[in-house]
This record gives structure tokens, sequence and C-alpha cells, in this order.
């Protein structure tokens, strides 16, 4: 069953809670409304539960508008490479409902995991929905977000030893040719590793 706006009566529950919940939280608005009268926190709540409501949607519309654009392309490159199915069984069933649209978007699933779920959906012929509350599902996609999240790390750790390497560099020329050196213990640091490591290399 869907509201008026399209959205699955229990999408809307959902939303609606996730609404009261920040607002619960939200520290500085109780604050900002604790001094007021009934009516006039009820008003003001009324108020930003209605702003809550609208990020939700909007959010919640832009993560479906994305998912569906990444099954339509992942559909149209199967239609392709297969020119001329043998009957209707072998054609490409990556037809999303609207409602499998939204659980992949409520999922965050990365574009770079849909296929793998609509691969699994469909081998076992079940909905995306379905397949997304499955283990197998839940094991491989916090599997394959836990290796981003390393990798992403590991890149920024690789880019701060860079940074750090530079600049310790930088020092220890503007020491030689100015004489200037650093006036922190950061950068006093960096400038007698960079002096060392030189000397290493040598």
């Amino acid at each position: 069953m869907e509201n008026n706006n399209g959205t699955p009566a229990s999408q809307e529950k959902d939303i609606l809670a996730l609404a009261e919940e920040k607002i619960s939280n939200d520290n500085d608005f109780q604050e900002e409304i604790a001094d007021l009268s009934e009516e006039e926190k009820e008003q003001k709540i009324s108020e930003r539960k209605s702003e809550v409501i609208k990020q939700e949607y909007a959010t919640l519309a832009e993560k479906a508008k994305k998912a569906e654009e990444v099954a339509n392309n992942q559909r149209i490159r199967a239609e392709k490479a297969e020119k001329k199915p043998k009957d209707d069984n072998q054609a490409p069933k990556n037809n999303l409902s609207p409602t499998d649209i939204i659980a992949l978007a409520k999922a965050d699933v990365s574009e770079d995991d849909i296929q793998e779920v609509l691969d699994y959906a469909e081998y076992k012929k079940i909905s995306v929905k379905d397949a997304l509350v499955s283990t197998v599902i839940k094991s491989l996609l916090a599997e394959k977000k836990e290796e981003r999240q390393t990798a992403q790390a590991t890149a920024v750790k690789q880019q701060r030893r860079g940074q750090t390497s530079s600049s310790g560099s930088e020092a220890l020329k503007k020491a030689e040719t100015t004489g200037e050196i650093p006036t922190d213990k950061d950068g006093m640091d960096k400038l007698v590793d960079a002096r060392f490591n030189r000397k290493v290399g040598k």
C-alpha cells in the first residue's frame, strides 16, 4: 500500500519515526523550546518535524533515483549482451519495482554492489527487497564496505605520510638556505627526520 506521494506506507512510518527520533535527540532544539508554552512547543515541534520529513523524503528520493539509474544501465548492458534471447525465461530480469528501488536506496547499497544484489535475487528467484535481508547479501555487503573503508584509510594514511615527508624536506631546505628553523616541536621533529633520512639515503 502506498500513500499519495507514492511512498509505501511502511516507509512512511519509518521516516516519521526517524524524524521524531532526530527531534528528540536534537539537544539544541530541545533547549530552544524548553521555556515555551505547551502550545508553542507543539507548533515548533510540528514545524521542525515537517522540515525533517521533507529532508528525509528528498534524501530517499535521490538515493532511489540513483539506484534506478544504475539498475537501468545494467539492464541495458545485459540486453545488449544478449541480443536475441531464446525465450522469455532467458531475457534479462533486472526490472525493479518501486519497492525494490526504495529498498536499495534505504539500504544505502554502493553502486559497485548493486549488481551483486540483483544477481543474487535473480538466482534465488526472490525480490531485491528480500535479497537485501538475506544473510548472504548482508555478509557480502558488510565485507565489501569494510574493504572500501580499509582501502580509503590506507590511502589517507599514505597521503599524510607523503605530506609529512614533503613538509620535512621543505623545512630542511629552508633551514639550509635561509637559516630559518621551525619554532614548534612538530616542525623541529620533521626537520630532524628529514636530515636523518637524507643521511641514510647517502
